[in-house]
């Protein structure tokens, strides 16, 4: 196992590396961005331009065509056509769909030692992408933007996947085993995730979040940070994470606390949200 200086010395090559752009997340299609704009005034938003967009893009098309025609969404006919499952779904979840499955093709680790961790990471981004939806509802915060932060919150572990065998050849190489690499991820997930996706030109608060959920500073509940920080003790006790945790009580933990939730609301919503991260996950 690396000793400390080499770990260390392989922190520094992963920040080397995505500071001289050999390591990199590309920013979302351009498709899924522009359907995303479409969808942000879903008074003005047209289905039929969505959903014209939506059939050039086979992923997402198929994608949305499964969960429209899911145990949740389903109705008494099969669709097959995109305009007809953006009516059957709603613009609401149409919108989530489109940044799910764009930051799904982020996921394509290739290396054995990553292929574990990464399936694991992307079950946390949706279960956290949900449950911060949830959580923003139940606050009056914009579930939209919740979800998007939640979905976004642990990018920067993706980078480390992606530094690994980049940084692990060289002059002095060194063999990086998962725990090493776990403790990597927990390291520098924050500073690599809000430097991505300040590349990307993602909202401020979303790019905060990221930064700043494992702050030991306590945070308002409503304020995104907040509301991420919750969802990921959340899925920590779901089982949803690298490091879960079943024993914790959740209405005892200070970043649940902060939400002003009653017991009743709590365990209401983890039901809700369960069902809903099962189907969200079912459809890729």
């Amino acid at each position: 196992m690396p000793s400390a200086v080499e770990k260390s010395s392989l922190a520094d090559r992963v920040r080397a590396a995505t500071d001289k752009g050999l390591v990199s997340l590309p920013p979302l299609p351009e498709a899924a961005m522009r359907i995303e704009a479409l969808l942000r005034d879903e008074e003005k938003a047209d289905s039929r331009q969505i959903a014209a967009l939506i059939e050039k893009e086979p992923a997402l098309a198929a994608a949305m065509l499964r969960l429209a025609n899911s145990a949740t969404f389903g109705g008494l006919h099969a669709v097959v056509d995109p305009a007809d499952a953006v009516s059957r779904l709603g613009l609401k979840q149409v919108r989530t769909l489109v940044t799910t499955v764009a930051h799904h093709g982020h996921y394509d680790c290739q290396d054995p030692r990553c292929l574990t961790l990464q399936r694991k990471l992307w079950d946390h981004a949706v279960a956290a992408a949900v449950l911060c939806r949830h959580i923003a509802r139940l606050v009056a915060a914009e579930p939209a933007e919740a979800f998007l932060a939640g979905l976004l919150h642990d990018v920067g572990k993706l980078v480390v996947l992606k530094a690994i065998p980049v940084v692990e050849g060289g002059q002095h190489p060194i063999t990086c085993t998962e725990p090493v690499l776990l403790e990597l991820m927990d390291v520098m997930h924050a500073e690599l995730g809000h430097q991505v996706l300040t590349q990307w030109h993602i909202s401020g608060g979303v790019a905060e979040a990221a930064l700043k959920h494992h702050s030991e500073e306590a945070v308002d509940g409503r304020s995104l940070t907040g509301i991420v920080e919750a969802a990921n003790t959340i899925t920590r006790q779901m089982g949803h994470h690298l490091h879960p945790t079943p024993e914790l009580v959740l209405i005892e933990m200070p970043e649940i606390e902060r939400l002003g939730l009653s017991e009743l609301e709590l365990a209401s919503m983890l039901v809700d949200a369960e069902d809903e991260i099962d189907e969200v996950l079912r459809s890729f």
